[in-house]
Order: C-alpha cells, then structure tokens, then sequence
C-alpha cells in the first residue's frame, strides 16, 4: 500500500509554488567555500576570518536573490513528494522528498532537500551582510526577510521533520536579523524600521489556526500499518509484520538487521490488533491537535495542557509499530513557541530601533514608543508566567548606569542610555537581564541589543559557551 501523501492545494498550478523558482539557482549555486570554521547562521559576518571567500561566494548568487523574492509572494512551497515527481538530474543533487522506490517496500521518508535549503540560508546570511557592508542594509534585510517569509511556507509542509528544520530556520534566523538591525542601525531610516516593527516582521507570526500539524506522519503510519497486518483477521501478519517493521527500523543501518527481525518477530506475538492500533494512532494526534490549538491562558486550555499527552502514555510494547514512526511532537511545540517569542521579539526590537534613530534616544520606557514606531500587540512575552489571568510584556530596562551582561563565557557591557529588551526565557522569571540564556535553560532571553553582536563589538570575535 502506497501513501496519497497531503499536498499543495489541488488548484495550484505547479509555476506558482517557491520550489518552481528556487530550484533552478539552487542548482546553479556553488558548493559553500571552505572556511576554517563550520558555516552556520551565527558564524557569517564581515569580521570572520574567511569573509572575503564568503562574500565573494554571496556575490556570485545573484540570480538566487531575484528566486527567493520571487518565491516569498508565492502560495506555496510546493516540492512533491517521492523520486517520481522529480527530474534525474534532482535526484543526483539531492533535491527531493525520497520515499523509496514505488514498486518496493514502503520506508520512512527522507527529505535530502533540506540540505539545499540550509545551503540557501547560508547564502542568504552572506549576502545579506555583503549588502549591507556596500552601504544597502536594507536591501540586505529585506532580501533576509524575503527569505524568511519562504522558510515560513516551507513550515506548512506535512511531515514533522519538514515542519520543525523550517520553524527552527526561522528562529535562527530572526537572531541574525535582529543583529543585522544593530550592526547597521545608523544606514536604516525610522520609516523603514516602523514598516517591520508594523507591518512585515509579523506576517511570519503563527497563531493556533494557520500553522497546521504535520498530518503526513499519521498517513504513514496508518500505511505501514495496513502493510504489517492481515486485513481479514486484523491481526500482525505471520510474514509482513516483521518485514515491514524491519525495513523501517533499520532503512539506514543494514549491519542491524538480523537482530531488529529477531525483535519484530517477538513483538508480533504480543502487539495488539490493526483495528486498536489505528484508535491508539487517532487518538494520540486528536491530542496533539487539542494541545496545538489550546491556549494556555483559557481554564479549558490549561487543564488540557497540564495532562500528560497520549503519546507519553503508550505502551512501547503492545503499540511498537506507532513508537518505530511517531516521534514525540514535544521538540515541535516547543520551536513553535519559541516561533511566537522570536518573531515577537524581532517586532519589538525594530519599534525601539526605530524609535531611537527618529528621536536620537532610546525611550525611557517601553510604552513611550507606542504609537510612535512600536505596535502594543507585538511586545507580548510568550515565556512570562501568567499572573492574575495576563500575560506580561517583554522587559524594558533604560540602562542609566553602566553594567555587565553574561553571554555564555563571556562579559559584555551595556552604556549608559541604551534600551535593554529581553524576555523571561523558558523558567518564565525575569532574571533582571544578566546572563543570556545559556545551555542549561538559565537566564533571560537577550533581545536588544543582540548579544552576539554585544561580543562581536568588545572582544572581536563570537561568544565563548
């Protein structure tokens, strides 16, 4: 049994999705230039050793820049799913779903385009600092934010693993945004940074109705199901059940094979009946689906919230088959709330940005700039502990005095007359900005002025863990 895998709108046409139009560059673009460091998001920026090998890599892109504004105003991100849906000559550069051959054995999908797409952000972080060192900042943020709005629709695609590298690309990359604001600050214009605070930086805000969940796992999983059981008794087939789970198990490890068919043949005797397997499968994602759209700040949404899910309380024994595909979906809430922290955040910085290049100084308070380059609905911190039925605010200190901030290892110093933005971070208490949040959760979520940069700025180089 094969899988009517969830896709595009079935009334768009195939020249209106984002992959119509970026897959042509991203086939052209150069391999990414041998650095001595790793290229991430957090390493590319004009004071690194290798930037001119960066930039000049950057430049060479044009034609990708002119793709990803393109593609930003499309419905859709639009890859299909399978090797069949795609030329040879993509599947030879790793540019598409693979779901396995059609006539074999059906396997847990893998998705190698996702390496063409971190090659694009990686692209699109150098050129955007490239502009934005040639005196075009805001081109550079523009083309930054272009990029983000695709990201954005690669974030409806139906499969987890799709799902949460966009949102976590996304996250990634608001940081970077937010320290391209302060680096270049003084080459950005008032109307130009109240347009972001305002208007574009929000339209990648989820809500509870318009980021769905990845519905393609439960499809697969329902398929395998039907795979591994005898349709007519309902019970794990004598042959199929441990052929199947075996492929799944071990689609990357062959070495283990002998040992996982050993396993699924003894689990066969004791894993429970297709007809339970599928309610067991429908009611773990009727749960998630409860969880995605409850609000916390609703009685009803709580108490849904504070129950441990259907998936926690599977029984690994008895359900195998839904533990070998379904992955905890925990990792996929939690990026989505730090989706609605970061893009909050981004909104926030740009309305007290902008208000310090109209008026020449940072607001004594937060509320000062409402109005004037801040909209009120952006500055809501998601990470606050609810108090008296209200979430609070992001944190606004003017820095009167001069003082110290903890980046990881490393000391910074903030100047007196410069606005402090931050949020309470995942333990929800304010921690007065004093470390930024570190590896082990504590701290506060530094905003403004970006923490990297702060580093970059007074010791030359990035923060130390």
């Amino acid at each position: 049994m094969h899988v009517n895998y969830q896709r595009q709108p079935l009334n768009l046409l195939a020249d209106e999705t984002c992959w119509q139009v970026l897959a042509p560059p991203l086939r052209a673009l150069s391999v990414v230039p041998d650095t001595q460091e790793p290229l991430t998001l957090h390493s590319i920026w004009p004071g690194m050793a290798d930037w001119k090998a960066v930039s000049a890599w950057a430049q060479s892109g044009a034609d990708l820049g002119k793709a990803i504004e393109t593609a930003a105003n499309r419905p859709s991100f639009g890859l299909k799913y399978g090797r069949e849906s795609v030329e040879a000559g993509d599947i030879a550069l790793n540019m598409f779903v693979d779901l396995g051959q059609p006539d074999e054995r059906l396997l847990l999908p893998t998705f190698p385009y996702l390496e063409s797409v971190r090659r694009m952000v990686l692209w699109t972080v150098a050129e955007t600092y490239r502009l934005a060192e040639a005196g075009e900042a805001e081109a550079g943020l523009i083309l930054l934010l272009d990029e983000l709005m695709v990201l954005r629709k690669l974030a409806d695609r139906e499969f987890q693993e799709e799902k949460q590298t966009a949102i976590h690309l996304i996250n990634e990359g608001l940081e970077v945004f937010r320290g391209v604001m302060y680096r270049y600050l003084d080459d950005l214009s008032p109307a130009f940074l109240k347009q972001l605070a305002y208007i574009e930086i929000g339209s990648l805000r989820p809500d509870r109705v318009s980021l769905f969940m990845p519905e393609n796992d439960r499809l697969l999983c329902e398929a395998l199901l039907a795979n591994a059981f005898d349709p007519s008794l309902g019970t794990p087939d004598m042959n199929e059940f441990a052929a199947v789970f075996t492929d799944v198990q071990t689609a990357n490890r062959p070495l283990q094979r002998f040992g996982a068919r050993n396993r699924w043949e003894a689990l066969r005797q004791q894993h429970e009946s297709l007809e339970t397997s599928k309610e067991r499968l429908h009611l773990i994602f009727d749960d998630w689906w409860r969880r995605w759209r409850s609000d916390d700040m609703t009685p009803m949404g709580s108490l849904i919230l504070d129950q441990q899910s259907q998936f926690e309380l599977l029984n690994v024994g008895r359900f195998a088959t839904i533990d070998a595909v379904i992955h905890d979906m925990k990792d996929l809430f939690d990026a989505r709330a730090r989706l609605l922290v970061e893009v909050n955040a981004t909104a926030a910085a740009a309305g007290i940005a902008g208000y310090r290049q109209d008026r020449g100084v940072y607001p004594k308070e937060m509320r000062i700039a409402f109005g004037i380059s801040l909209d009120k609905s952006f500055v809501v911190d998601e990470y606050a502990l609810i108090a008296d039925d209200y979430r609070p605010w992001f944190v606004y200190r003017y820095i009167s005095k001069r003082r110290e901030l903890d980046v990881g290892k490393t000391r910074v110093w903030l100047e007196p007359g410069t606005g402090l933005l931050y949020s309470a971070g995942r333990d929800g208490m304010d921690g007065l900005g004093k470390l930024h949040v570190d590896e082990q959760g504590r701290g506060d979520l530094i905003i403004w002025p970006p923490p990297l940069e702060l580093v970059r700025e007074q010791h030359g180089t990035d923060a130390k863990d």
